[in-house]
């Protein structure tokens, strides 16, 4: 999950896409959906739709502020 939320915030204030996560992150992408379901479950992410070219909507990936304490937390040991 550490490596999920180190490519999220290297993405910025922008976020990232949950296909450029997943390749980012994973060789999986079944693997990469299940850490980011639990990564959302647990608070660490935020996840928003943006509607995309034709029919339907991708998600767009956002640290939490409990994301960044952790990676903080993280980085000060």
């Amino acid at each position: 999950m550490i490596r999920l939320l180190k490519v999220i915030e290297q993405a910025g204030k922008d976020g990232i896409s949950t296909t450029k996560l997943c390749e980012q992150a994973f060789k999986s992408r079944n693997y990469g959906m299940r850490v980011i379901k639990r990564a959302y479950d647990d608070g660490y992410i935020k996840r928003f739709g943006k509607k995309k070219e034709g029919p339907g909507y991708k998600k767009i990936n956002y640290l939490s502020a409990k994301g960044k304490k952790l990676l903080n937390q993280l980085n000060t040991e």
